[in-house]
């Protein structure tokens, strides 16, 4: 997967334009180490897991709101089904995502 083409650094289209699942400025971002998810973190105060890494379709997409007052700062994975997330509100949270 790639969200620009080394050949031609113009963007793919693979990825909405402006990360339009989030309401605001992407904070950070962490692939699962088995390279099969992608989540995301916002000031929006959400985590997106994205589970279709090709054409990032709309319905293949797990959400969490309101994770972090005042934003989520940080996100890595632990292990392929467990994530870890730092906020403005200065809490770690260790989260299962489902399958």
């Amino acid at each position: 997967m790639s969200i620009f083409e080394v050949a031609d650094p113009k963007r793919t289209n693979k990825i909405p334009l402006g990360w339009c699942y989030h309401n605001s400025n992407v904070t950070d971002l962490s692939f699962s180490p088995n390279s099969t998810r992608l989540a995301t973190v916002s000031a929006d105060e959400s985590v997106i897991i994205w589970t279709d890494l090709k054409d990032f379709t709309d319905t293949a997409r797990l959400r969490a709101d309101l994770t972090h007052t005042g934003g989520v700062v940080r996100v890595d994975w632990i292990d392929d089904k467990t994530l870890i997330t730092a906020g403005s509100d200065r809490c770690i949270k260790i989260w299962e995502v489902a399958s």
